[in-house]
């Protein structure tokens, strides 16, 4: 799905855009005088409070995925203990498009359930000494079970995780990458703090079985369909205090068809 065959051809779409909405800002006789005349320190943070702030409702096209948070969610509250389940949800694997908005969702997820979020790269469980990477992982592990329940966030899971296929099995470059998933696979069946692990992969083939299958759901985020794309459009525009009411949303939905929601969201703000 990615690149597009026309990628000369996405990058006139990309300048369609901006001057679609810069004509509709100028019609709209906002000046830059009038903007940067208003601006408030005060005001500035408190926007970047919200975005930093992102809920299902920054989730466009992603409908899905949000239904399953919210009753997943759930299984973290005491009325679930009470009502008897005992154990918690493992994980969530997120595929798909660079771009598509997997490490954004993980955010949201943290924030709708009102839970820590801790953020791993491939390099975090890595290490150049013999032994050095179990030694790396063993710490991670515990740290992440006194601190449950939490959100466990390992971008690109296929870099350090990532296999290959020799006929029937599947085999790690190297011993001690195949330790690290061994100590991480076992933490997953048997971790009982809460812990929460979503991992992202670009490419999920490369991930093993048995580790896949230790997620209790995977989804694949695709490019944004039209109507994802209008309301990714407008929401950009109203994060940056823009009356999307006057601009031309479904012009710009239409010349956006195989933009991802990062390149929506560049091309409006620029």
């Amino acid at each position: 799905l990615w690149p597009p065959d026309n990628c000369f051809g996405l990058r006139d779409k990309y300048s369609s855009i901006c001057n679609i909405l810069a004509a509709s800002w100028t019609r709209s006789s906002i000046s830059s005088l009038d903007l940067f005349s208003n601006f408030n320190p005060n005001e500035q943070n408190k926007q970047n409070e919200k975005k930093s702030g992102l809920g299902y409702e920054d989730l466009k096209g992603l409908e899905p995925l949000i239904t399953w948070c919210k009753r997943k969610g759930r299984l973290f509250s005491d009325e679930a203990k009470e009502f008897g389940f005992e154990g918690y949800p493992k994980g969530l694997l997120l595929t798909g498009v660079p771009g598509c908005g997997k490490t954004m969702a993980a955010k949201v997820i943290s924030n709708e359930w009102g839970m820590d979020f801790k953020r791993y790269q491939a390099d975090a469980f890595v290490s150049r000494s013999v032994g050095g990477a179990e030694v790396k992982t063993r710490d991670i592990l515990d740290e992440l079970d006194r601190c449950g329940p939490i959100i466990c966030f390992v971008d690109e899971a296929e870099k350090i995780f990532g296999q290959t296929k020799a006929t029937e099995m599947y085999r790690t470059p190297d011993a001690g990458r195949d330790a690290v998933e061994s100590m991480i696979l076992q933490f997953i069946e048997e971790n009982e703090k809460g812990v929460f692990f979503i991992f992202t992969a670009n490419d999920y083939e490369k991930l093993s079985p048995a580790l896949v299958d230790r997620f209790d759901e995977r989804f694949f985020l695709d490019l944004p369909t039209k109507e994802a794309r209008k309301e990714i459009i407008k929401l950009t525009l109203k994060n940056n205090r823009q009356d999307f009411s006057k601009y031309n949303i479904d012009k710009c939905a239409e010349i956006s068809n195989g933009f991802t929601g990062r390149d929506i969201r560049s091309a409006v703000n620029e």
